[in-house]
């Protein structure tokens, strides 16, 4: 995810509400975070945003930060002034979203559970008309993906995990067929596999979670049709038309433009 221009329009901590009106899934992407007071390292300026600078912290992902969240300690190196997290949040038709900052045509949100991600403005770059935000209704107008099932895709017999925003893991190896998912163990007992992206590491082999995650898998059926919600490599989070979440094989599946 990439913020944009700051929009240094008036701000009121939990004033600020929107309803979304079309649903729309988070991009898969390996996000940038970092904590306030963090060194990083300042690369070269994006081109078409140009409040936007290529970060590198000491530990995690690359990515691209807007100035306002760091301040310059030499012409390559900085610290940051407050957390920063890209991770976009997935967000439902209907849902209340509280929003927390404001960077150009992106807003940082947080729903009624609690977890915080940025979602598109429905203010297009140059509108010289912005409304007031608690005037706002939210349109997302980004493509929906939908899948259908083209091969039956029994539930995967793996050790199930759940684990809410915020929650302490303790975090051991890399999975070697992928390598994106670390196995990760709750303070209860619980363990399994968990995207990398999920969590953050603290210290050693202790991390928190992020946002919530539910290794469940959806049990399908040829001829089905489902809302993708995310993806980590050829993983998929659906949604049935039933409304139940789960995992699915991207094997399993093909692309439709189905309503």
């Amino acid at each position: 995810m990439l913020p944009k221009r700051v929009y240094n329009g008036p701000m009121h901590a939990g004033a600020n509400r929107v309803r979304v009106t079309e649903s729309r899934p988070r991009d898969h992407v390996r996000n940038l975070s970092v904590r306030a007071g963090d060194v990083i390292g300042v690369g070269h300026r994006n081109q078409q945003f140009p409040e936007m600078r290529w970060c590198t912290p000491e530990q995690g992902h690359s990515g691209w930060m807007a100035e306002s969240y760091f301040e310059y300690t030499s012409d390559t190196e900085a610290v940051v002034t407050r957390d920063y997290d890209a991770s976009q949040l997935t967000v439902f038709e209907g849902e209340e979203l509280e929003v927390l900052d404001v960077v150009g045509e992106w807003w940082l949100c947080r729903n009624d559970r609690g977890i915080k991600g940025w979602v598109t403005s429905p203010h297009p770059r140059g509108d010289r008309h912005r409304r007031s935000l608690t005037d706002v209704t939210m349109t997302i107008d980004l493509h929906h993906r939908r899948v259908r099932v083209v091969t039956a895709c029994a539930r995967e017999q793996v050790q199930e995990i759940r684990i809410r925003a915020g929650e302490s893991l303790f975090v051991g190896h890399r999975n070697q067929q992928h390598p994106d998912f670390v196995w990760s163990a709750t303070e209860d007992g619980h363990h399994g596999w968990v995207p990398e992206e999920y969590i953050e590491f603290v210290a050693g082999h202790t991390a928190r979670a992020r946002r919530d995650y539910d290794s469940t898998h959806l049990r399908v059926a040829p001829g089905e049709t489902l809302d993708v919600l995310e993806q980590v490599e050829d993983y998929l989070l659906c949604r049935s038309a039933s409304g139940v979440h789960g995992w699915v094989r991207a094997s399993c599946v093909e692309e439709t433009e189905e309503p």
